[in-house]
């Protein structure tokens, strides 16, 4: 048995963005991803100045002070750190308080920060595993190109990722004796496996494209700002299809070669001008 996840990620480095600017590209995404599909409505934000979440309509007027009131703050005091820049986490839930659900979609922001900003979006969680009739090629495509038009990211990619429910062996200790690494392997043989990562669909931009000629077996698309958008398939990743995990991989090699194997680059910044 396994669980599939699907999220869209996207990285930067210090942009200086202050609470009018995030608010101002927070309700522009929010609003446009509604767009997608009536399941991503009701958009619910926490607050974490309280731990409480609230309704978009309810912050709409004074988002700029919202965001401002969640700024990242010290783990030892709890006093504000501009410098780890504003959270912003929605979720597309009817209740207060709603917990994970399959047909529940994310979006985990943090900009602003003068150490690194992140932009995640998904539908379900591996908690609850999404409802696969909202995992659709045109509602991620969407959604990638709508955080890509909104925000300042150089790169962003869709994945699946496959979590084994494999059970683990029961666990016999080495005898009396035995290295540390007869210890470690002894371990490691009743674990399952690591999640498998399927890249389903990648932007670049433009900095990022200079000489590249992908595979004619990628759909590439290119974008106003001079990037592209490449797509492995245009359905649902599935792991036990030979096909879709061999252009995953393709579309994964450009993704090294591009942005790095570790996918942390020292030089990111923002991205200029559009998408």
């Amino acid at each position: 048995m396994s669980k599939d996840t699907y999220d869209i990620r996207s990285r930067w480095l210090p942009d200086g963005e202050g609470p009018d600017d995030i608010a101002d590209r927070s309700l522009r995404t929010l609003d446009q991803l509604k767009t997608i599909n009536p399941t991503i409505s009701n958009w619910r934000i926490i607050d974490w100045s309280n731990w409480t979440d609230v309704a978009l309509a309810e912050v709409r007027s004074q988002m700029p002070a919202f965001v401002a009131q969640n700024v990242h703050r010290h783990y030892e005091d709890n006093l504000p750190d501009p410098s780890g820049g504003y959270l912003m986490f929605a979720k597309s839930a009817d209740e207060p308080g709603a917990g994970w659900s399959p047909n529940m979609s994310h979006l985990d922001i943090t900009a602003g920060s003068k150490r690194s900003n992140s932009l995640d979006f998904s539908v379900g969680s591996l908690e609850a595993p999404p409802d696969l009739s909202l995992v659709t090629y045109p509602l991620y495509r969407q959604a990638l190109e709508i955080i890509a038009s909104n925000w300042p990211v150089p790169w962003g990619w869709a994945r699946c990722m496959h979590w084994s429910d494999v059970p683990s062996k029961s666990w016999t200790p080495p005898p009396a004796g035995s290295t540390k690494e007869e210890w470690l392997a002894s371990m490691a043989a009743v674990q399952p496996p690591g999640p498998i990562e399927m890249l389903w669909i990648l932007y670049l931009s433009a900095p990022f494209v200079r000489g590249l000629a992908p595979p004619s077996e990628l759909k590439c698309d290119p974008t106003p700002g001079g990037g592209v958008i490449l797509s492995a398939m245009l359905e649902r990743p599935d792991p036990n299809n030979a096909d879709h995990m061999r252009r995953a991989r393709l579309l994964g090699q450009i993704l090294e070669e591009r942005i790095g194997e570790g996918r942390y680059p020292a030089l990111w910044g923002p991205r200029i001008g559009p998408y």
